[in-house]
């Protein structure tokens, strides 16, 4: 037996690492290419309401630049959120979807507050100190002027706050099976084609509530302008969301019925 120098061991624990690294990407890759085959229709209209909360905006005012460094945060939020499901990582969908909806929050109440300052400050050293108090600032005005879009953000943030938000037995478990015999310990989470689809299916319903509550707010805050026919695409994406959430109920109970 030849033994490693301990720079030669540490070459070859780099190697392996890159290998694994670049074996789960392929992996990955391979999952969304075919994400559309596997999950269906929930798969298409959760990436096609991305796609339409990326290019409902026609034009801008240069006040909103606010709402659309916020908006461009929840954008990507959605995407990685979507990208997650179908990569199988459950965790981090949550994690993405609440982050989508702080940035919307805080979007949304830059349109009615513009101004930096509400914000944060910039110190005669050029640095940025945050407002700690916007956010609670920007939930309270959410709830006073939008109620509706405010208690379904709520409900959703308190289910992921309580499921996903910090490890547990529960979302510890999906990547994690006890044979009896031995353990397995996995990358990627459980393959369960129902949760998978249900989390696809919440993406694009936090999708298409965020662009309702932007399009009410710009009704009241009027910073920018959305595309031609908007209205028409969004509610025949949320006919399709309506749609597949009573599938999946009904997929939910003959599951549990059998």
């Amino acid at each position: 037996m030849t033994f490693l120098g301990s720079s030669e061991a540490e070459l070859l624990n780099i190697m392996l690492n890159q290998s694994l690294l670049e074996e789960q990407s392929v992996l990955e890759n391979d999952m969304v290419s075919k994400a559309g085959a596997t999950y269906g229709d929930v798969y298409n209209t959760a990436s096609t309401s991305i796609i339409l909360l990326n290019e409902c905006i026609d034009e801008v005012d240069r006040n909103s630049y606010l709402f659309m460094q916020y908006l461009s945060q929840t954008r990507a939020s959605l995407m990685l959120a979507l990208l997650s499901a179908v990569r199988k990582h459950e965790t981090q969908t949550y994690m993405n979807l609440r982050q989508a909806l702080e940035s919307a929050v805080l979007a949304a109440y830059g349109l009615s507050k513009p101004d930096f300052s509400e914000h944060g400050s910039i110190t005669e050293d050029k640095m940025i100190t945050l407002n700690d108090k916007v956010k609670s600032k920007a939930y309270s005005w959410l709830q006073k002027e939008f109620p509706t879009h405010s208690k379904n953000i709520k409900a959703l943030k308190d289910h992921i706050n309580s499921y996903a938000a910090h490890s547990n037995f529960l979302n510890s478990a999906s990547t994690f099976v006890n044979k009896g015999h031995g353990f397995v310990c996995n990358f990627f989470d459980t393959n369960n084609i129902f949760l998978i689809k249900s989390q696809i299916w919440i993406t694009a319903d936090t999708s298409m509530g965020l662009l309702m509550l932007i399009t009410d707010v710009v009704k009241k805050y009027p910073l920018i302008s959305f595309i031609k026919g908007l209205d028409e695409r969004s509610n025949i994406l949320l006919s399709e969301v309506r749609a597949q959430r009573d599938n999946l109920k009904e997929l939910y109970k003959s599951k549990h019925r059998d």
